[in-house]
């Protein structure tokens, strides 16, 4: 074993990784989820597998989908007291795992930054991969807590043939599916509403799923 997500993850260099596998990047604040969504992001562009934990504290109590997709990587550890779950946190379990498992074929194709590279509250973070031989993917698109943060943005894809035409539905939205060029998708984007409010201080996200 390397301990190499001590120092906040400084120690991930390239000569540690090519003896090892990084469970999680970092010891910096695992419930942190804004920077979470960064480090998930920045590191898989240097490194083909990565694993996070879904946190600390009351996070071993309670979960929700925003915690859940905050974790999603190659692979993911889900660090709960389960036995303190009621039957409705133990579903929202259950499907993250399930959507997790559905998406995971993906993580080892094209990753595209799609909006800013922030973590301020009043922000939207989204990453997505594509597959770029069957020309399908996903994007995980997050809401940040602030109270300026908007309902709805609208998402450009990243890697997608100009002139094909693609299908885009949501894992949440499950009745409304967008059909567009891919031309729209990356110059317009698709828009996204996001007003659940998955944890209480407002966070929300959402999966697009393209084919």
């Amino acid at each position: 074993a390397i301990d190499s997500c001590a120092s906040g993850g400084h120690r991930l260099e390239l000569e540690s990784m090519r003896r090892a596998i990084a469970m999680h990047l970092t010891d910096y604040n695992y419930n942190d989820l804004p920077a979470k969504h960064q480090s998930s992001y920045e590191m898989s562009t240097w490194f083909p597998f990565t694993g996070a934990n879904t946190g600390y504290g009351e996070y071993h109590s309670y979960t929700s989908k925003y915690i859940l997709r905050s974790t999603y990587r190659q692979s993911m550890a889900f660090q709960v007291h389960l036995e303190t779950f009621d039957e409705q946190t133990k579903e929202v379990l259950r499907n993250g795992e399930k959507e997790w498992r559905g998406i995971n074929k993906y993580y080892y194709d094209d990753i595209y930054q799609l909006t800013k590279n922030t973590a301020s509250a009043n922000e939207w973070y989204s990453y997505g991969y594509m597959n770029s031989e069957e020309q399908n993917g996903f994007a995980l698109v997050f809401r940040h807590f602030g109270d300026y943060s908007p309902e709805t943005q609208n998402i450009r894809l990243k890697g997608l043939n100009a002139n094909d035409t693609y299908e885009i539905t949501f894992a949440d939205d499950t009745s409304r599916t967008v059909t567009a060029t891919g031309a729209e998708l990356m110059s317009i984007g698709v828009s996204v509403t996001l007003n659940e409010r998955e944890l209480t201080d407002g966070s929300d996200s959402e999966v697009i799923f393209i084919k």
